[in-house]
Protein backbone atom coordinates (compact mmCIF):
# COMPACT_ATOMS: atom_id res chain seq x y z
CA UNK A 1 0.00 0.00 0.00
CA UNK A 2 1.13 3.17 -0.59
CA UNK A 3 1.81 5.82 1.85
CA UNK A 4 -0.94 8.11 0.27
CA UNK A 5 -3.11 5.38 0.74
CA UNK A 6 -2.37 4.87 4.42
CA UNK A 7 -2.96 8.32 4.96
CA UNK A 8 -6.74 8.39 3.56
CA UNK A 9 -6.88 4.85 5.60
CA UNK A 10 -5.85 6.16 9.08
CA UNK A 11 -8.05 9.29 8.34
CA UNK A 12 -11.45 7.48 7.96
CA UNK A 13 -10.45 4.93 10.98
CA UNK A 14 -10.05 8.12 13.25
CA UNK A 15 -13.08 9.79 11.99
CA UNK A 16 -15.28 6.84 12.71
CA UNK A 17 -13.18 6.42 15.96
CA UNK A 18 -14.89 10.37 16.31
CA UNK A 19 -18.01 9.57 15.58
CA UNK A 20 -18.55 6.33 17.91
CA UNK A 21 -17.24 8.13 20.91
CA UNK A 22 -19.51 11.16 20.00
CA UNK A 23 -22.66 8.73 19.90
CA UNK A 24 -21.54 6.84 22.96
CA UNK A 25 -21.41 10.29 24.92
CA UNK A 26 -24.45 12.04 23.43
CA UNK A 27 -26.63 8.43 22.95
CA UNK A 28 -28.23 10.09 19.68
CA UNK A 29 -27.77 9.61 16.01
CA UNK A 30 -29.26 12.98 15.56
CA UNK A 31 -26.84 14.94 18.04
CA UNK A 32 -24.16 12.61 17.08
CA UNK A 33 -24.78 13.90 13.19
CA UNK A 34 -24.74 17.55 14.18
CA UNK A 35 -21.81 17.25 16.19
CA UNK A 36 -19.45 15.33 13.60
CA UNK A 37 -21.24 16.83 10.87
CA UNK A 38 -21.42 12.99 8.71
CA UNK A 39 -24.68 12.50 7.69
CA UNK A 40 -27.65 11.00 10.12
CA UNK A 41 -27.57 7.49 7.83
CA UNK A 42 -24.01 6.89 8.77
CA UNK A 43 -23.85 7.48 12.13
CA UNK A 44 -26.76 4.89 12.36
CA UNK A 45 -25.05 2.54 10.63
CA UNK A 46 -22.04 2.37 13.11
CA UNK A 47 -25.00 2.58 15.93
CA UNK A 48 -26.22 -0.41 14.11
CA UNK A 49 -22.80 -2.46 14.06
CA UNK A 50 -21.86 -1.92 17.16
CA UNK A 51 -25.41 -2.40 18.59
CA UNK A 52 -24.91 1.17 20.63
CA UNK A 53 -28.77 1.52 21.96
CA UNK A 54 -29.37 5.23 20.56
CA UNK A 55 -32.26 7.29 19.78
CA UNK A 56 -33.07 8.73 17.01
Amino acid sequence: MCLYSQVIEDRGIERGILIYRTLLETKSVQQTAAKTKEPSDRVKKIAELYQEEVFE
